[in-house]
């Protein structure tokens, strides 16, 4: 499924960077996650992860990993809540 995902303020950024500008990826679902490839933006062709930021009902926030060959950057990110079923 494409997703518009929104990075969002929080602690996660532990490089320094700004936080990154709004992207589309290409995300599957399998359980409680979301794993794919940023498809447009400053990231793209990164692999993403993204997880269930708070217990009960899914807000659509969400733990954000991005993955290249040789960094990671980690933080908070929001997609559409009834977009998926998390």
């Amino acid at each position: 499924m494409r997703l518009k995902v929104t990075p969002i303020y929080g602690w996660g950024w532990p490089d320094g960077s700004d936080v990154p500008a709004p992207f589309e990826a290409d995300l599957a679902q399998v359980d409680n996650r979301l794993s794919g490839t940023v498809l447009l933006g400053e990231y793209a062709g990164w692999q993403i992860g993204l997880s269930k930021r708070h217990a009960g009902n899914f807000d659509g926030y969400c733990n954000l990993l991005l993955t290249s060959e040789d960094r990671q950057v980690a933080g908070y990110a929001k997609i559409a809540a009834d977009a998926v079923a998390l």
